[in-house]
């Protein structure tokens, strides 16, 4: 990096659970508008496996009660 820092495989792990964590976000407010805390706190939380899936489910269409039944 031009700044001499070094970024371990570990922090681009972080980052890119971040990045899919923003972009889940961002599609279930686009589609169901402000989500609510409960379940701002299961996407803070989450897996990039458990993102994508949530992501992909945004796009066939389903509920918030429907992809978060126990949150």
């Amino acid at each position: 990096m031009a700044s001499g820092l070094r970024q371990t495989g570990l922090d681009y792990q972080y980052e890119i659970v971040d990045m899919h964590r923003v972009d889940c976000a961002r599609l279930l407010q686009k589609r169901f508008g402000p989500l609510p805390p409960r379940i701002q706190t299961r996407l803070e939380a989450a897996s990039t496996t458990e993102l994508e899936a949530w992501a992909e489910q945004v796009l066939d269409g389903l509920g918030l009660e429907q992809m978060f039944p126990d949150a």
